[in-house]
């Protein structure tokens, strides 16, 4: 399908507030790995319809974020 065909509500970019993340305890606690993979399911999440949301599919979430399921599954 060409990219043209493809609905893109989203902006090609998202906000994204790099002091809250830096010194949100929770985010800090993660693993880099885990951080990485947040950070790839945010920047998918704003290219989604509704803007901001995720499938409910752990295998689909683990290629979004580059990892394979078995890793996803123990993240």
């Amino acid at each position: 399908m060409p990219l043209t065909d493809v609905n893109q509500s989203g902006y090609d970019w998202f906000k994204f507030s790099h002091i809250e993340f830096l010194l949100n305890p929770r985010i800090s606690s993660l693993k880099l790995v885990e951080q990485g993979a947040l950070i790839r399911l945010m920047a998918h999440a704003a290219r989604q319809v509704p803007f901001g949301s995720l499938p409910n599919d752990p295998q689909l979430l683990a290629a979004m974020t580059g990892l394979t399921l078995p890793r996803w599954n123990k993240i």
